[in-house]
């Protein structure tokens, strides 16, 4: 848990395939950059054109995807000197990952997230990602 204005609080960084199914998630706190979590989330991104949106936008990140193989498609900050590649039609996909987690947060556990401890909260999400690759 991570101590923002509105109080204590966490975020879930997660990867899925093409069909919104989860491959990779990462409780990260609250007041954390999303970009500190995405490299660790990522995994083995060989061949694969990557969604994202702008708040993972950084050379950094570009930069890692695109030496393990992968191609980035972030749509650019607007406060960038330079705006990077960005297949617009490409990216109306990364609503998938929108979805995703719309269907993980019907189960009240994990929207309104009652457990106090990361281990408890995240379990539950597995299993409410787990209800969604059966689905």
């Amino acid at each position: 848990m991570g101590k923002t204005k509105g109080g204590r609080n966490s975020k879930l960084s997660a990867v899925t395939n093409g069909r919104g199914r989860l491959v990779s998630l990462k409780l990260v706190p609250g007041n954390e950059s999303d970009m500190k979590s995405a490299i660790e989330v990522l995994g083995d991104v060989t061949g694969l054109v990557i969604l994202a949106d702008r708040g993972y936008d950084s050379d950094a990140i570009r930069g890692h995807i695109t030496a393990m193989g992968g191609i980035p498609n972030i749509p650019g900050r607007s406060n960038r000197k330079t705006q990077p590649f960005y297949v617009k039609e490409v990216g109306k996909r990364r609503h998938v990952i929108e979805n995703f987690f719309g269907r993980i947060k019907r189960f009240r556990r994990v929207c309104t997230r009652y457990d106090r401890l990361a281990d408890t909260y995240l379990s539950f999400v597995y299993l409410a990602a787990l209800m969604d690759w059966l689905r």
